[in-house]
């Protein structure tokens, strides 16, 4: 668990990283949590996000718990 919190701090400082991971997948994750914040950072890098914080990773979680409950 210490290895996937250190890639979503790494992720965190440098957004850009994860256009070198395609190879990791959210489902790589064995902590759910983790899972669902991998995911949301590569999304906001994806959609040119520069500045990610735990705000902005809160806000993307929220829009797409929504988004789950609508579906």
């Amino acid at each position: 668990m210490d290895s996937e919190a250190g890639v979503i701090a790494s992720l965190v400082y440098h957004p850009e990283f994860s256009f070198y991971s395609e190879n990791l997948l959210p489902n790589h994750f064995f902590n759910k949590e983790n899972r669902y914040i991998y995911a949301a950072i590569c999304n906001l890098a994806q959609r040119g996000v520069q500045h990610i914080d735990p705000y902005s990773v809160f806000g993307k979680l929220k829009v797409q718990k929504k988004g789950s409950k609508s579906a």
